[in-house]
């Protein structure tokens, strides 16, 4: 069992709070994150539906935001304790971004 004096040793710790202030904050970002997301695959959509092919760099941006989101999740969950873009790096993708255009356009049905 805890006792009294560990608790408010535990309160007093300021690397917790300043954690908590970053994960406050993280959330915030990760909210634009994911609106700036919907606004990628709805241009992304639109664009397939039209051009026949997802723009390039809307991809490598939207594999740099989805690995971002990541890392904030991770931050989020505890399972880091490095903190995301704007206090370190902004992602790299980490897959290649081929996008195959030869997919069936039609259902055979049996």
């Amino acid at each position: 069992m805890i006792d009294n004096s560990e608790i408010k040793q535990h309160l007093k710790n300021t690397g917790t709070w300043l954690r908590l202030f970053y994960m406050f904050l993280f959330i915030i970002f990760m909210g634009a994150a994911i609106n700036i997301f919907a606004i990628i695959l709805i241009f992304q959509m639109l664009l397939n539906l039209f051009t026949g092919e997802p723009n390039r760099q809307a991809r490598v941006f939207s594999a740099q935001l989805s690995q971002y989101m990541y890392q904030v999740l991770l931050f989020l969950g505890y399972a880091t304790d490095d903190r995301p873009f704007p206090f370190s790096d902004w992602p790299a993708p980490e897959l290649e971004l081929d996008y195959d255009t030869s997919l069936p356009t039609s259902v055979d049905e049996d």
